[in-house]
Formats: C-alpha cells, sequence, structure tokens
C-alpha cells in the first residue's frame, strides 16, 4: 500500500485530485511548485490536473518567489577550507608538517595532522606560491602577530588593553544624557 501524506506520492491513491483542492492551492500559493508541495501531491501529478482544470497559471519567471537560503558560516573564510589547503600542502610536501619558528612536529595520533595554522607571507590569502606560505604553531602565531587578533572596542575604536585611561563617562553613555538634560544616574536612581 502506497504511502499518503509525503510529496511526491499522490494521497489519493490513483484518484483525481478534485478541483476544489487545485484552486485552493493555487490561491494559497506563490507559485505552482508550492502548490503542489501544499497537496502533498508531486509537481508534474499536480500539473496534470490543473491543465486538466484550465487552472495552470505558472509565473512566466521566478522572480519574486522566495526561497530557502542555505545558512553559510559567516566568517571570513571558512574553516574547512583552510584545512584541506593544509592538507594539501602537506601530502604534496609542499611545505613540511613543522612549525617554521620553533620547529615544533608533534602530530594528534588521531589523523596525525599538527596544529598548525597556514601563513600568508604578504598578507594575500589568494597568493598561493611556496614561497609565501609558512606554518606556525599556534604559540608562535601569536607572539608574531600579537596585533592581528586584539579585541577591538566598536563604540570608541581602540583595543581593549589601551583603554586604561577611559573615564566612565565614555563607557555609560552619561554625555548623551547630558544632552537631553538629565544624566542616566538621575533616570535609574543612582547618586
Amino acid at each position: 500500500m502506497a504511502q499518503t501524506g509525503r510529496q511526491g506520492i499522490n494521497p489519493y491513491l490513483g484518484r483525481p485530485i478534485p478541483k476544489e483542492r487545485i484552486v485552493r492551492a493555487i490561491e494559497e500559493s506563490e507559485s505552482m511548485h508550492k502548490a503542489a508541495q501544499s497537496l502533498h501531491t508531486s509537481y508534474n501529478t499536480f500539473k496534470k490536473y490543473a491543465k486538466k482544470y484550465d487552472v495552470w497559471k505558472p509565473l512566466p519567471s521566478s522572480a519574486g518567489v522566495s526561497r530557502a537560503r542555505k545558512v553559510t558560516w559567516s566568517g571570513l573564510k571558512p574553516l574547512d577550507v583552510e584545512l584541506t589547503f593544509q592538507k594539501e600542502l602537506i601530502r604534496e610536501f609542499v611545505l613540511p608538517q613543522r612549525c617554521s619558528c620553533c620547529g615544533e612536529s608533534r602530530q594528534r595520533k588521531t589523523d596525525m595532522l599538527s596544529p598548525l595554522i597556514v601563513h600568508f607571507i604578504n598578507g594575500d590569502i589568494h597568493d598561493k606560491k611556496p614561497s609565501n606560505l609558512r606554518f606556525f604553531c599556534y604559540n608562535c602565531y601569536f607572539l608574531e602577530h600579537p596585533n592581528k587578533h586584539k579585541t577591538i572596542n566598536k563604540e570608541i575604536g581602540r583595543t581593549f588593553e589601551e583603554q586604561q585611561d577611559i573615564t566612565e563617562d565614555d563607557i555609560t553613555g552619561d554625555e548623551l544624557a547630558k544632552e537631553l538634560g538629565e544624566s542616566l544616574s538621575d533616570l535609574f536612581g543612582k547618586n
């Protein structure tokens, strides 16, 4: 016995789809594909009965039809691309599997890789010449490039390490409240 309720299998089990259901599905959907999905039938079956009832009105283009977007990682470059590039460099003997600074070459037992970071000397990640590439262990990478990974406070524009001389007005936003005529401490009842 055929399963019912899934898209692609006619839940009407060989019987024709009623005209009222097709018309209602077309009115409630923004495309013919979505109308077929709402009835849990395949697109071709839906098309056959819609043409039979003279209600087949496909859109001339798919412009304006929303589609589900694939969620991707929002970083500068995906981690898996960097890891596959690193594995390729090691497998093809372009670079030795050790730190270019301290020479650390210990490997994990699970995948026989070292915890290394690929570093591009001129900063261009598209320049993949062997003369532009180096491997760093995590320790050497952060010692060689200390300013690359400092956290920036976007409101103040300086790194947190340099914020020793910041007054409380810079952080709390009292200057905005003073422009409005009262301080934040008066609003919240603090002295």
